[in-house]
């Protein structure tokens, strides 16, 4: 595991050495364990735009010893800026999460900057039928199924059965006299 998320890394900030290799002034993150760059989150932020930042900061430190600070506008000085998510400086650069869909970011560098940027956004559980006790399990079924008719010609189940005991279950556990077929006769059985 660690030697992909190592591989990851790297791949991220490929960019800033490509950067290095065409221009003659080089670019440095970390050097001898000191930190030669920061990272940079807008103030307000998706949740997953700050575990981004959390997960690059934890990984160049395990690589490097430096520790990266997070910050919402970046400092004065020579410090490479690493954006994350949609912030100020990103509208300033110019470099939009626009045209990016089904999970996809983009990676753009310059000089002294890059930009790590997708559609990030905070995940409501309240626009979908959760069932927090087993007495929601029908409401949230038959809310689930409002939500999803006419929305796809495939049959979709409700994804939150699994810690719910079914008829189905019952049936699988028991398989009942030998065959472990699930038929009309060994739905009736287990209800």
């Amino acid at each position: 595991m660690k030697p992909a998320l190592t591989v990851l890394t790297a791949l991220l900030l490929a960019p800033l050495a490509a950067l290095h290799a065409a221009d003659a002034s080089p670019v440095t993150l970390t050097e001898g364990g000191v930190a030669r760059a920061e990272i940079i989150v807008a103030k307000d932020r998706p949740r997953m735009v700050t575990l981004a930042a959390l997960e690059l900061r934890h990984f160049v430190e395990k690589m490097s010893g430096a520790r990266l600070p997070i910050v919402t506008e970046g400092t004065a000085g020579n410090l490479v800026k690493i954006y994350i998510g949609r912030s100020e400086g990103t509208d300033k650069l110019g470099v939009t999460a626009e045209g990016l869909r089904d999970g996809a970011y983009r990676v753009v560098s310059g000089p002294d900057w890059l930009v790590l940027i997708g559609k990030d956004f905070d995940f409501e559980p309240a626009i979908l039928p959760l069932p927090l006790k087993r007495g929601d399990s029908p409401k949230a079924a038959e809310q689930w199924n409002k939500m999803a008719q006419g929305r796809t010609d495939a049959a979709w189940g409700f994804p939150f059965t699994s810690g719910f005991k079914s008829k189905y279950k019952a049936v699988q556990r028991k398989q009942y006299k030998g065959t472990g077929q699930l038929s009309e006769k060994n739905l009736d059985a287990a209800a």
